[in-house]
């Protein structure tokens, strides 16, 4: 439970759109490989015990012992940002559970939209924004979910972008920078938005 915590703690410093607050999962395919993790479930406290119960040998990766303690912002999360929320709300399991609790939210959230993307805009090539709210949260998380499709966008890059919609300015030849060679453009003529 608590490497999930620590993957949403580590998205929410990275500052991702609210829709990619997700934990780990308990399997992951990249390319036709399948990795799973079928301990996640489980605290590592609960793991150790059950290793020394059972005469078991483990190994400790070196970023886990206190010579390495702080090498990575992972490990920093987990040895001092997780105990400090814990402290301030009365326990890590406090802390697992809040964090669990957010992320069904946003899967529900995340539904919705998706239900929503479906239901207004079927081309993959262009965004058609003649009844678009930039108000509409599931509108605007329709639209993130489009853009994402193509490349990673930050909460940031977002607004910019909708700040451009709400402007209803954008030339064919500039556009927001959404990173990885990408660029989101607004036509307004057409009402179309669309990523080069």
């Amino acid at each position: 439970m608590q490497d999930s915590t620590e993957t949403v703690l580590l998205k929410l410093i990275r500052g991702v759109h609210a829709s990619s607050i997700t934990g780990l999962s308990t399997s992951t395919k990249i390319n036709e490989t399948e990795f799973l993790r079928p301990l996640l479930a489980f605290d590592k406290k609960s793991l150790l015990d059950y290793l020394v119960a059972n005469g078991v040998e483990w190994r400790e990766d070196v970023t886990n012992t206190e010579e390495g303690a702080n090498a990575y912002l992972r490990n920093r999360v987990r040895n001092e940002l997780v105990p400090l929320l814990g402290e301030l709300s009365g326990g890590d399991n406090i802390v697992d559970e809040r964090v669990e609790n957010l992320v069904e939210q946003i899967a529900e959230l995340n539904e919705a939209v998706r239900g929503t993307s479906e239901e207004n805009n079927n081309n993959d090539n262009d965004f058609d924004l003649a009844n678009f709210d930039t108000e509409d949260y599931l509108q605007r998380g329709s639209l993130y979910r489009w853009i994402s499709q193509t490349t990673t966008l930050s909460y940031k890059q977002m607004k910019q972008v909708l700040s451009m919609i709400s402007r209803r300015k954008g030339k064919k030849e500039r556009g927001i920078d959404v990173g990885g060679g990408k660029t989101v453009k607004f036509d307004e003529e057409s009402e179309v938005l669309w990523i080069e």
